[in-house]
């Protein structure tokens, strides 16, 4: 197992990486409230898993991709 390899991100990191600021970060948590962005609570901090901003940064690019759901 690569112990690089991040299992989830926070909302910080999704809106820098994924939407490039496209969407602000209240509308990220209003998605996740809402159930569209998938995520876990540790410590108070929402996490989203990495599999979804994989799938996401993939649809983007316009690359089709089976990605594995681990829970």
């Amino acid at each position: 197992m690569n112990e690089n390899k991040k299992n989830y991100y926070t909302v910080s990191e999704v809106y820098e990486n994924v939407f490039l600021g496209a969407l602000s970060k209240t509308t990220i948590h209003q998605l996740i409230k809402k159930g569209k962005i998938p995520s876990v609570v540790f410590l108070s901090k929402k996490l989203i898993p990495a599999w979804w901003v994989l799938a996401e940064i993939e649809k983007a690019n316009h690359k089709p991709v089976l990605v594995k759901q681990t829970v």
